[in-house]
């Protein structure tokens, strides 16, 4: 049972598809074949089992462990290679099992371990944690062009200085070389490699002096001062990198490209280590070496022995991190400080300024009692006496740096005495400074001593080794920072590496697309954006109260919605928070992060050291104790002032966005270092360990992504080459052709199936697992009888190809025959929908104006109804007098010419205008939808012809001649009835002169619309002038009723009679008549 898709073409059910599918990711897998299961929480993650049988439609697979037979899912068995691959993009079945051994099986060797493999062109490093015999020698490399079967650091080097000095077209022409991995994969050392191959192989005949040794030489000669100064033994790694670097080397293309100059920058120095450590761990080695190999020296009043100092004696570790001994490391220290240009004399200073941060860790602070309560004091002034005179400082100003604080209220200076963990906090944070400042001085020293041209436009190689993502069992802020600069160089990494290959396929011309590619830029966000997590810590640290628990409900309520940002469990929400890195989640405790982050120092520390006695401590402190001084002077802030305005993280972020800015400048390329082990113990293969390495340097996520690409590349001229045994006469067919046809003949020659390959401008690339197919025609024997069969198909190959060729022609003649049809088509269609949008827009206006003037008619009928009622309750008055008969009239006559109006408003047809507008409306969107049903299904069927068309001249091209054929057929078939929709639509009239109809129609309904409401609007005034003449004749009417009954009844009144009711029902009926023509 094979769990691939089976052959032949056959129709599978959805269902079985599904199945396939996810069975052929994971490889070829049959009856008797021994797999991969897992993965799974061992040690081994991967378990070797035979498989017994493969049920496909249950998605199941019974292996054997042991006498015991055990059912798994198709998706947790993985093929196994047949062999180990230098390439990891060239394993048969790429996956996670595959890449975990093919890593341990090449390291693993007994005689020759293989520490170094590819991942396309990304180096991946296992440490071998020993020395390693029979390794290439440096003039291997030399002017050689990559070759995936020499993976190795030297070769990462040769690729970047060649590609420095002939840059291609689209790359800019400085490289960089990202070296990343956890604390003890080996970066140290790999840098180290790097660096002596770019420093001998720029070397030529330019020898560029600097001082008086070499720019090679400076470089090599200022590792160990940094690996004294800058490492420390740690729980994972004897000699731990505590801090990044990035080294520039600079080159001159007028001197051959050779070596000129370089620029070292460092990274976040771990300077809590000069105080604290944990169990386990040690102090850098400079302070242990300088005990081993200058206690001797008088001047520096040491001890021999670590355990007399606190800072060396919190967790003492046997055995340093160099062979040879502490003392030869320490006589090496001062042979490399002499070549970067560092005096005896300053050196007796530098080991001074250590002496003095010794005994100033061995200054033990208590509290004592005094009236203003527990305060601090200093027990042992003998130590600080010894750190004074080595610091070259005044005792009692020391003392009273570590003791005392000043602050300045209103104009007048007040001395506050601390308590003693304050005092301890001062101790370390002056020891911490001071320890910082020397490393910074050393690093200032090599890099004036390494002849950078700054300013000038010079190409270079950046070496970056830097420290690698982090997640303990506590995590705190000095994680976060890590993890942070490890996305931010992830980011690079996806960026430049997907990029990459994506740039390639379009340079070969070849159809694939990288889907899923990783992007962990919502996570830099997360970290370092506007109202970020750091942005947010920056904030709280500037804050009048500054609250960590305030800190935390912040970044949870601002950031609970964000998927990158996991909810904490409950009993972990006041004080922690998690990320999801793109190397997993972890979860930070936030403690002490505030101080941590503002990184305070005393108020007074750079006035004390300042003006010390010790030429070194004075320039470390010098351009802090200026510009406290043009503070004093120049009514800046206070130099008393402890407020450090740039915080740690600020600082961090900063030159982590320098720095990949740079390296976006830059072509990258990648070493991803791998530790074996947690023991660091040779020839032991740490599987679980492994695996989450490979996790967190985005090593398997690549794979998953590279593999669906094509990852397996062969050159033409490789092809060529295995090809030249052929005879000549089928060598000559070919001759005057484009390279590719001989290719393509030899893929179809060696019966290579059409989707296992594409062919590009200048190689072929293979699907993932087709490794073996390339090695077949490689390492063919061609003076044989397999020669003259491959030989024979060949000729057989270029006469198919012919016939393909003339198929496609013959394709590509009906097409153009039927192309101007869509085309017009889709122009037509164009056209109604323009209409049909015109149409639209002038129906709707229309029915606006019609629904005015059918208000307007509506309103005026009532009017005259109501004005027709009032008159003839008039007329029927009895009080109403003979003598208005005349205004009678005259009212009747207003009354009348306001009905004629109504009449006239009355015959404009509103509703037939409405429901013609409505008819053409419907009628264009009818003809919009017939013809959007017909031209979509031409389109869809012309793009069925183009994507045949293609195919057919893919096929074509690699002499697949029925591939092409059916590709044809079918495309001739679908051109057939293009041209018979094409002719229908002909008949049917042209499309886009109906539009051109309804359009006018609809522009003809808008005007009568239009002139329909005018129309209506004058009449409405003619009648409402004609009812306004109309009430001014009832209103004079009732005027002159209601005097006749008053006059009446004053008459009746004289005469000694009684009130007549009817006159006076007429008189006040006269008065206040409704409707129209009463007093309203």
């Amino acid at each position: 049972y094979f769990l691939v898709a089976p052959g032949g073409g056959r129709e599978i059910s959805s269902n079985r598809k599904e199945n396939v599918m996810a069975a052929a990711k994971h490889g070829q897998i049959n009856v008797g074949s021994r797999v991969y299961v897992g993965p799974n929480e061992t040690d081994n993650v991967y378990e070797v089992r035979e498989v017994a049988s493969v049920d496909l439609p249950n998605r199941t697979v019974d292996v054997l462990n042991g006498s015991r037979t055990e059912t798994v899912g198709i998706d947790r068995c993985f093929a196994i290679n047949p062999k180990l691959n230098s390439d990891l993009c060239g394993l048969h079945n790429i996956h996670e099992a595959g890449i975990l051994a093919n890593l341990e099986g090449r390291i693993s060797q007994q005689a020759d371990p293989l520490p170094y493999t590819y991942l396309n062109t990304v180096l991946v490093a296992v440490n071998p944690l020993k020395v390693l015999k029979n390794q290439p020698h440096f003039n291997d490399y030399v002017d050689c062009s990559f070759d995936p079967e020499k993976p190795h650091p030297y070769a990462i080097a040769e690729l970047a200085y060649q590609n420095l000095r002939m840059p291609r077209e689209s790359e800019p022409g400085s490289q960089s070389i990202v070296i990343s991995g956890e604390s003890g994969a080996g970066k140290t050392e790999t840098a180290k490699i790097v660096l002596s191959y770019l420093s001998n192989r720029s070397s030529g005949d330019g020898v560029i002096d600097v001082g008086n040794a070499r720019v090679s030489e400076c470089i090599l000669d200022s590792t160990p001062i940094f690996e004294e100064f800058g490492n420390a033994k740690t729980l994972r790694n004897n000699n731990s990198s505590r801090f990044g670097k990035f080294i520039s080397l600079q080159f001159s293309p007028e001197l051959s490209y050779t070596l000129i100059g370089a620029f070292i920058t460092t990274y976040l120095l771990e300077k809590t280590r000069v105080c604290h450590q944990m169990l386990g761990e040690r102090n850098y080695h400079i302070f242990y070496d300088l005990l081993s190999g200058a206690s001797q020296d008088t001047q520096l009043c040491l001890e021999a022995q670590p355990l007399e100092y606190f800072y060396l004696n919190q967790s003492i570790v046997e055995g340093g991190a160099a062979e040879g001994g502490e003392k030869a490391m320490f006589d090496q220290v001062c042979e490399s400080l002499e070549v970067i240009g560092v005096t005896e004399a300053q050196r007796l200073e530098l080991w001074k300024v250590l002496s003095g941060i010794l005994h100033l860790g061995n200054t033990a602070i208590v509290e004592a009692d005094t009236v203003e309560g527990l305060k601090a004091q200093l027990e042992d002034m003998r130590s600080a006496a010894l750190a004074a005179n080595m610091l070259g400082v005044d005792t009692e100003r020391l003392k009273e740096l570590l003791t005392v604080r000043r602050t300045v209220v209103h104009g007048q200076e007040i001395v506050i005495k601390l308590n003693g963990d304050d005092a301890v906090f001062r101790r370390d944070a002056v020891s911490k400074a001071l320890y910082a400042g020397v490393f910074d001085w050393l690093v200032g020293c090599a890099n004036a001593h390494l002849g950078y041209k700054r300013g000038e436009p010079l190409p270079f190689i950046g070496v970056l080794d830097i420290f690698g993502f982090e997640s303990f069992k506590v995590n705190g802020l000095e994680q976060l920072l890590i993890n942070f600069a490890n996305e931010y160089l992830q980011n690079v990494f996806n960026k430049q590496v997907f990029e990459a290959e994506l740039r390639l396929f379009k340079e070969e011309n070849i159809l694939c697309a990288l889907e899923n590619c990783p992007d962990n830029k919502p996570a830099v966000e997360l970290l370092a954006g506007k109202r970020g997590i750091l942005d947010m810590l920056n904030v709280q640290c500037a804050a009048i109260q500054p609250s960590e628990p305030k800190f935390v409900r912040d970044l949870t309520k601002d950031h609970k919605t964000n998927d990158f940002f996991p909810e904490v469990h409950k009993r972990d929400a006041l004080d922690s928070f998690k990320v999801l890195h793109f190397a997993g989640p972890v979860q930070y405790t936030v403690g002490g992060w505030l101080l941590k982050n503002s990184d305070p120092l005393p108020e007074s520390m750079t006035e004390v050291f300042g003006a010390a006695h010790l030429g070194l401590v004075q320039r470390l402190f010098e351009a802090e104790a200026a510009k406290a001084a043009t503070w004093q002077t120049g009514g800046g802030p206070s130099k008393k002032s402890s407020v450090n305005k740039t915080t740690v993280s600020m600082g961090f972020v900063k030159s982590m966005r320098l720095l990949t800015e740079e390296l976006g400048l830059t072509k990258c390329n990648f070493i991803r270092c791998i530790k074996p082990n947690p023991l660091m113990r040779p020839g032991l293969y740490n599987r679980k360990y492994v695996v989450d390495q490979l996790r967190c340097l985005g090593i398997l996520a690549t794979c998953e992504v590279l593999k669906a690409g094509m990852p397996t590349r062969v050159t033409y001229k490789e092809l060529r080459t295995a090809l030249a045994s052929l005879p000549r006469g089928t060598i000559d067919l070919f001759s005057g052709q484009p390279e590719e046809v001989l290719i393509a003949a030899s893929m179809w020659a060696f019966e290579v199936p059409a989707d296992a390959y594409q062919l590009g401008r200048t190689r072929v690339f293979f699907k993932a697992g087709e490794i073996s197919r390339v090695e077949a025609i490689l390492k063919t024997d061609l003076s044989g009888p397999k020669g003259d069969a491959i030989n024979e198909r060949m000729r057989v190959a270029l006469e198919r190809r012919r016939k393909a060729l003339e198929a496609v022609q013959g394709v590509e003649a009906l097409m153009a025959r039927v192309q101007p049809g869509v085309t017009a088509a889709s122009s037509s269609l164009e056209d109604v929908e323009n209409a049909l949008r015109q149409v639209t827009l002038d129906a709707s206006n229309g029915q606006e104006h019609l629904q005015g003037a059918g208000g307007k008619v509506a309103a005026k009928a009532k009017e005259v109804r109501d004005a027709s009622e009032a008159l003839a309750r008039l007329k029927t008055d009895p009080n109403l007098d003979a003598a208005l008969e005349d205004q009678v009239a005259a009212a009747q006559a207003s009354l009348d010419s306001a009905l004629g109006c109504l009449e006239a408003m009355e015959a404009h047809d509103l509703a037939g205008l409405r429901k013609a507008l409505n008819g053409v409306r419907d009628a264009a969107a009818e003809l919009a939808q017939d013809l959007r049903i017909s031209v979509g299904d031409m389109q869809t069927a012309w793009d069925r012809v183009a994507t045949l068309h293609r195919e057919a001249e893919d096929g074509a091209k690699r002499c697949l001649l029925d591939y092409t054929l059916e590709r044809t057929q079918a495309c001739e078939s679908e051109l057939e009835g293009l041209l018979a929709a094409c002719a229908e639509m002909a008949e049917q009239g042209s499309a886009s002169s109906k539009a051109v109809e309804m359009e006018r129609e609809g522009e003809g309904l808008l005007g009568q619309s239009k002139a329909a409401k005018e129309e209506v609007d004058e009449l409405a005034k003619s009648a409402a002038n004609a009812l306004s003449e109309m009430v001014k004749h009832l209103g004079e009417m009732r005027s002159e009723m209601r005097k006749a009954a008053s006059k009446a009844a004053a008459e009746r009144a004289a005469s000694g009679l009684p009130p007549d009711s009817a006159a006076a029902t007429a008189a006040g009926s006269a008065g206040g008549g409704g409707g129209l023509g009463g007093s309203g």
